[in-house]
């Protein structure tokens, strides 16, 4: 259960960090936004 919990704790503090780096980038959502359509257009081929 001890690596059970470990694991967990590690996730929450992963996805803290990475909310974290994400936060300053805030004002790049629109960009961030229009690369992932054209990568999501790229790859299925539309």
């Amino acid at each position: 259960m001890r690596n059970v919990e470990s694991t967990t704790q590690r996730q929450i503090a992963d996805k803290t960090a990475g909310n974290a780096a994400a936060a300053p980038q805030a004002e790049n959502a629109d960009a961030i936004d229009r690369a992932g359509r054209g990568m999501s257009r790229y790859l299925h081929g539309e």
